[in-house]
């Protein structure tokens, strides 16, 4: 999957939730989503312990196709034998 990295998103609310706004992240992209959510914890925390922190902070690993990257569809084959 070299096309595909684990992004980490992070947003910081007000404590009713009303009001969210995107957190940028020390480390935003990572070889695989296990390394981003073992990551993830250390990077809420980093932006609780900040002293403009907002009321809540939460984040959540995605998988994303990596800019530049050229995916290539499934061959005509594969498609083919789907239909059976």
């Amino acid at each position: 999957m070299d096309g595909i990295v684990a992004v980490a998103f992070l947003v910081g609310c007000a404590s009713n939730l009303l009001i969210c706004q995107d957190l940028p992240a020390l480390l935003d992209r990572f070889a695989d989503m296990e390394a981003c959510r073992a990551t993830l914890p250390a990077l809420i925390r980093h932006h609780e312990s900040r002293e403009t922190a907002p009321p809540m902070v939460m984040g959540k690993c995605r998988l994303m196709i990596r800019p530049g990257a050229s995916i290539a569809p499934p061959a005509a084959s594969v498609l083919a034998g789907s239909s059976r």
